[in-house]
């Protein structure tokens, strides 16, 4: 009988040792998917950059290899916003890629930074700098290129929206 008792204890404690670390798996999980591209870029706005395109919706689809060089199936989230005039090149572009992507989100989005700088140095020479000292850089899972005379205080922006979320 006692051996009974031993066997019912163990398979208990074995149940509630697999029940626990599911749910800390399930935790940790919803973390890291925490904010959407699309969250951060309403959160951060710039009244330069009132064009949008965010993941999922064809507009960002139809133009994901043009503007990042990938296929939208290797992403897992994405958005961009930027100056629809065109007569600037501000814009923030944030990445996430798929965990068996073949390529790294940061040279993408460097990547990205030299075409802008081939397409406006014809185009308008003066907005060259800007993209020059535009910032790159990786935060919570997410890969962000900043256009702006302002991306140092947009960086903080952004790097606080995918915080909170």
């Amino acid at each position: 009988m006692k051996s009974v008792y031993k066997f019912i204890s163990l398979a208990l404690a074995f149940t509630m040792l697999i029940a626990l670390s599911s749910c800390k798996k399930d935790d940790t999980e919803s973390k890291t998917a925490g904010i959407s591209a699309k969250e951060v870029l309403t959160a951060v706005t710039d009244e330069n950059m009132d064009g949008k395109a965010f993941f999922k919706e064809d507009i960002f689809k139809d133009n994901c290899q043009k503007l990042y060089g990938i296929e939208y199936s290797d992403l897992q989230d994405g958005g961009i916003i930027y100056n629809s005039a065109g007569g600037l090149a501000d814009e923030i572009s944030i990445i996430r890629l798929k965990s068996d992507a073949s390529h790294d989100p940061l040279d993408v989005l460097n990547s990205r930074k030299e075409m802008r700088i081939r397409d406006f140095t014809g185009y308008s020479p003066d907005e060259v700098s800007k993209i020059e000292n535009a910032v790159v850089f990786e935060a919570s899972g997410f890969a962000v290129l900043i256009i702006s005379d302002n991306a140092d205080d947009l960086q903080e922006k952004v790097t606080s929206a995918i915080k909170k979320g």
